[in-house]
């Protein structure tokens, strides 16, 4: 399966996670305009206003970098380029196993190519209501986000 940009940075973290970079936390959230918009930072810092290390919008496509660079671009790859263009991601190459592994298992309960949300801006926020929203991937028939919960991992 082709994954769409967004799917593809949630896949780049993974392979982040399994090059040791475990305490790198996504923070997926779908803006007013709809887009989708995922931010990496430290896990156990404040997610909003907090040590927020890279950002992304769905609006960008590949370009994840903001460079013009608008190709598309394998998981692997992606993981190894923000290592390289990311300074702030050396600090957080330190064990975070629960984390890793709850990540690991919300996207395989995402549906194929599917991504999740944490937070958007009509008042749902997991942390408060204890759940991660699960959503088909963007420029499905029946939406971006619509469909099942995953429970929020123990350690965010």
């Amino acid at each position: 399966m082709d994954l769409s940009a967004p799917r593809t940075l949630l896949e780049a973290v993974l392979h982040l996670h399994q090059l040791g970079y475990e305490s790198v936390r996504v923070h997926a959230y779908r803006y007013a305009t709809g887009h989708w918009r995922c931010e990496l930072s430290r896990l156990g810092t404040p997610i909003k206003g907090g040590d927020r290390i890279f950002g992304y919008s769905s609006a960008s496509d590949w370009d994840f970098l903001g460079d013009g660079n608008d190709q598309p671009i394998a998981p692997d790859a992606l993981a190894r380029l923000l290592i390289e263009r990311v300074p702030a991601l050396a600090g957080l190459r330190t064990s975070a196993k629960a984390y890793t592994v709850w990540y690991s298992v919300l996207l395989d309960h995402c549906a194929p190519g599917g991504l999740f949300i944490l937070s958007d801006d009509c008042g749902y926020d997991a942390r408060r209501d204890g759940y991660v929203q699960l959503g088909r991937p963007i420029g499905s028939p029946a939406g971006a986000m619509a469909g099942d919960q995953f429970p929020l991992s123990p350690v965010f």
